[in-house]
């Protein structure tokens, strides 16, 4: 009988591996990796004076499927004791999981993408008694918190699956767009939209890009850019409900309307979403120890952090900035221009990087993103301003799509994926509690003053995703110990 694993009956080096792991002559249940093969790194990494490894056929366990009836592609093999596992990359099953993160990214990271518009209606109609400032803590709180719960929501996804998260997530949800149709006051807007609502949104945010990591390997970027171009389309359709509908319905029943198509979205994300590998309820709930253990995993978190920091301003303030430069009722289509071009950023920046690698691709547009905020400064007409958001939306939505599968790059535990993701929302909590608000206290209340307040903003912001970069080229040098590498 044939080994089924020919090319582990000898010890490699980190270089042989590099150039190609061959997991099985069968194509059709095994496909050739090149690279990241972190499932086989704890085997091949195994130092000689260590410990004996023992290559012998017989050690090789061969193919053993999963429970739950799944097809021939969706099998795992075990080696020396050690659990090696495959995906599918492809099915209808797959790609239903790929469109059920899709509907709940859709609802949830969509509708935090769409505060802008929001803000701008608020400043302007319920909430005009109140400066820029006050209202834009509203949408930074409600991000916060949705990235907070995520700790704990990676952590539950672990080890429940997605189904009991995605129902309270969608009951959740719906019952506070529902409430915030009959806001009046400023703190019930704080009630409802930045902690109600927000408790649904953070139940659920892991299921969609966790999901996801369970069925995709070699075109896990692509996979991970549709699920999260959910929210690039959400970012044009919530905020093109706010900008027409309540002139001519009110904003009561457009924010019914809104609780709607949530209820059918979330409902069919609830049914569509599964996993294929087995759950692990004796994990942590959390794994702080990761953060002194893991510098790739470090790096990362920082980078992510500094760059939600920064990443909001232009959403939030791109609206009124535009009215001041005399937009009119152009303004709130600046946003819904940046979220179509973040749509199109996600899904391609997902498939170039499974060929070019994660890393590489999320660096390139960092780099892009701070060069556009500063240019911010120059930008006096409406028509440049319409260009700077088309390019930073498409720069900035292949970063969003792409934090997932760099952090899937280094986690070392593949059945702790959720928790690190959560783990790495949680981080950015703090930084989207703060942006908003603080750029918002450079721009200050006196519109006469405003305008000129901006380039102090912009500097802020473009720093900060200067950072962003540095730290997400830390991230890639701590994984492989090189410059310039494919990961």
């Amino acid at each position: 009988m044939a080994v089924p694993f020919p090319e582990l009956t000898q010890f490699k080096t980190r270089e042989e591996q590099d150039q190609e792991i061959r997991v099985s002559e069968r194509p059709s249940v095994y496909r050739q990796l090149t690279r990241e093969k972190r499932a086989l790194a704890p085997i091949l990494d195994r130092k000689s004076d260590e410990t004996d490894v023992d290559h012998d056929a017989d050690h090789v366990k061969g193919y053993i499927p999963y429970d739950g009836g799944l097809n021939e592609l969706e099998k795992q093999a075990t080696i020396g004791g050690k659990t090696i596992v495959t995906y599918p990359d492809g099915g209808l099953q797959a790609w239903l999981v790929v469109l059920g993160g899709f509907l709940m990214v859709f609802s949830g990271f969509g509708m935090i993408g769409s505060y802008g518009a929001f803000n701008t209606y608020y400043h302007n109609h319920n909430l005009s008694a109140y400066p820029l400032s006050v209202t834009a803590w509203i949408g930074s709180l409600q991000a916060a918190l949705v990235f907070t719960l995520a700790i704990i929501g990676g952590s539950m996804f672990d080890k429940y699956g997605p189904r009991p998260l995605m129902i309270f997530g969608t009951i959740t949800s719906v019952a506070g767009y529902l409430a915030l149709s009959w806001c009046t006051q400023l703190w019930h807007f704080f009630l409802v939209q930045s902690v109600l609502i927000s408790t649904g949104m953070g139940a659920m945010f892991v299921c969609g890009v966790g999901g996801v990591a369970d069925w995709f390997d070699e075109r896990k970027g692509l996979a991970t850019g549709i699920v999260v171009g959910g929210s690039s389309l959400g970012s044009i359709v919530w905020p093109l409900m706010i900008a027409n509908l309540p002139q001519r319905v009110g904003f009561g029943w457009t924010v019914r309307i809104i609780a709607l198509i949530q209820l059918v979205a979330l409902s069919s994300a609830t049914l569509l979403i599964r996993t294929r590998l087995p759950r692990q309820q004796g994990k942590p709930l959390f794994m702080p120890k990761t953060f002194l253990t893991h510098p790739a995993y470090t790096c990362m978190a920082a980078s992510c952090f500094f760059f939600s920091m920064g990443f909001f301003f232009f959403l939030v303030y791109c609206g009124q900035y535009a009215l001041e430069i005399g937009a009119g009722d152009a303004a709130p289509y600046v946003l819904i221009a940046c979220n179509a071009a973040s749509l199109l950023g996600r899904i391609s920046s997902g498939v170039i990087a499974d060929r070019l690698g994660y890393f590489n691709i999320l660096i390139l547009e960092l780099v892009v993103t701070f060069i556009i905020i500063f240019a911010w400064m120059a930008i006096k007409s409406v028509p440049a301003l319409f260009v700077a958001a088309v390019f930073y939306g498409l720069v900035t939505g292949g970063n969003i799509a792409l934090q997932g599968p760099c952090v899937i790059a280094v986690t070392k535990d593949l059945g702790c994926a959720g928790t690190l993701i959560g783990q790495l929302y949680g981080c950015q909590s703090l930084a989207l509690l703060l942006g908003p608000p603080i750029s918002g206290y450079i721009l200050g209340n006196n519109p006469a003053k405003q305008m000129g307040n901006y380039k102090y903003a912009i500097i802020m912001n473009g720093l900060l995703m200067m950072l962003a970069t540095g730290f997400a080229m830390g991230a890639r040098y701590f994984q492989t110990r090189k410059i310039i590498v494919v990961v």
